[in-house]
């Protein structure tokens, strides 16, 4: 998705604006050729009072800026009620306008409002739980499209929102909260999805193990310092819920039983130092690393596993979740029949697998994830 700037400018904008937030917006003008480039220009040549926006998207495959960033736009408007207003206001946010042009492909015009919206985040150092609606300001209904389709949960989960009742799965004795602000308090300094997955999986792999505590609790309560921390966040919500309930892990061949910060154990160049480590190297194996830079990073530390034969003429699965629940597998898979697409359980290693498809040919698998993705469902290919 390309973001053409031929169209920046001051027009209807405040100076000094430092985002904090992403406010998104349908234009809810139906005219023909009311596209992106149609408003950006518009805005460019003044044509619009008391309105504007930072950036505008259409069902095209270019985007347009029309304001820098560091000016405030008349984007928020009037309050009816928003939960968010006076939080959010046109000093510290951004704004991004889906147009709905006539004629104009809803689902194109939404999939390029998420890119340029993960685009906008990355840059502006804004995460998603900061993407809000104009609704959410305002209580204005905008954007209008997205909230007529019931989308928002969509467009939130594909900008990296964690699902809401993730929060509420059950893991044994706790659940992906209270798992996540230990992930978070270890390895959020380290601003790594990596990082928060390899704590995620050393919490799992030292409760398999049986030597670290018999149940989750124990295992967070005597081996990691930041049990009892207050703060988490989505990034590790989803972590949590991916090693735990997704099989997802750091080292696929390895299992991370033990991890050190760079601050006493690196050699300060960001890498480990055996030396510092002799005692640790006596019992495990050096797995690997993730860095934030050469000051701030965790050192791994476990014993390889040897991975299982693949058997011959595999079919390649598309798998939708995996739980300890079979009453959530079949809730899930429930769900996702209801959407249009099969779905079975399968009682598989302990776990409760939702499979949505088995196919010998890669692309086939690969297209029914982005169809399952698309449709607001997790996907992952087995």
């Amino acid at each position: 998705m390309r973001i053409n700037k031929d169209y920046l400018s001051n027009q209807n904008s405040y100076a000094n604006n430092d985002p904090l937030w992403i406010v998104i917006h349908n234009t809810d003008n139906p005219e023909k050729g009311a596209n992106a480039k149609a408003h950006a220009k518009a805005q460019h040549d003044g044509n619009f009072v008391g309105i504007s926006a930072h950036c505008y998207v259409d069902d095209g495959d270019t985007a347009y800026e029309a304001m820098p960033a560091n000016r405030g736009a008349w984007q928020v408007g009037v309050n009816y009620g928003g939960k968010l207003f006076g939080i959010v206001n046109n000093r510290n946010s951004y704004g991004i306008e889906m147009c709905v042009n006539a004629g104009y492909n809803y689902e194109k015009a939404f999939m390029n409002l998420v890119e340029v919206t993960k685009i906008k985040m990355k840059e502006l150092n804004i995460d998603v739980d900061h993407v809000v609606s104009h609704f959410d300001v305002c209580a204005k209904n905008c954007p209008s499209q997205i909230r007529a389709r019931n989308d928002w949960a969509r467009f939130k989960r594909l900008i990296g929102a964690t699902e809401q009742n993730i929060k509420g799965v059950k893991i044994s004795d706790s659940n992906v909260e209270a798992i996540s602000k230990v992930v978070y308090g270890e390895a959020g300094v380290i601003r790594s999805y990596d990082a928060l997955v390899a704590v995620a999986q050393c919490i799992h792999d030292m409760l398999e193990s049986g030597q670290y505590g018999k149940t989750i609790t124990d295992v967070m309560r005597c081996n990691f310092a930041a049990y009892g921390s207050k703060e988490t966040t989505d990034e590790a919500r989803r972590a949590v819920y991916d090693v735990f309930c997704q099989g997802k892990r750091r080292f696929a061949d390895a299992r991370i039983l033990q991890f050190r910060s760079f601050t006493n154990y690196s050699d300060g160049c960001g890498e480990m130092n055996p030396a510092k480590c002799a005692d640790l190297l006596k019992k495990y194996e050096y797995l690997g690393k993730d860095a934030r830079d050469n000051r701030w990073g965790h050192l791994y530390f476990g014993r390889k596993v040897a991975a299982a034969p693949e058997p011959i003429n595999k079919q390649i699965k598309v798998q939708a979740g995996s739980f300890t629940n079979k009453v959530n597998a079949e809730k899930l898979a429930a769900q996702i029949r209801a959407a249009g697409f099969l779905a079975i359980v399968k009682a598989e290693d302990g776990q409760y697998k939702v499979q949505c498809g088995a196919f010998d040919v890669r692309d086939n698998a690969e297209k029914l994830k982005q169809e399952l993705i698309a449709a607001g469902f997790l996907a992952i290919i087995k």
